[in-house]
């Protein structure tokens, strides 16, 4: 499974982003990676055979990138999550 899904939606300061942009981004960023992974991995593992996942990130989870704090905590959820499985 191969995890690569994004958009960019928070260009400018924080508190300037509207509600609907950071609930777009969330919902891009974090939902299919989440759902896929937890949909997928029962029947990847009941297969027996050998199997993996990638996720695809972002250089933003090492390096802040100015005025888009929401798609870096996203980025930053995704290896999060990858770490944990």
């Amino acid at each position: 499974l191969v995890n690569n899904v994004g958009v960019l939606t928070d260009i400018g300061i924080f508190m300037n982003n509207k509600p609907e942009d950071i609930h777009k981004l969330c919902t891009v960023n974090l939902m299919p990676a989440t759902m896929l992974s937890r949909l997928l991995l029962p029947k990847m593992l009941a297969r027996g055979k050998r199997c993996g996942m990638i996720f695809l990130s972002s250089s933003s989870t090492m390096f802040r990138l100015k005025n888009s704090a929401n798609y870096c905590a996203s980025k930053l959820f995704n290896q999060f999550i990858a770490n944990s499985l």
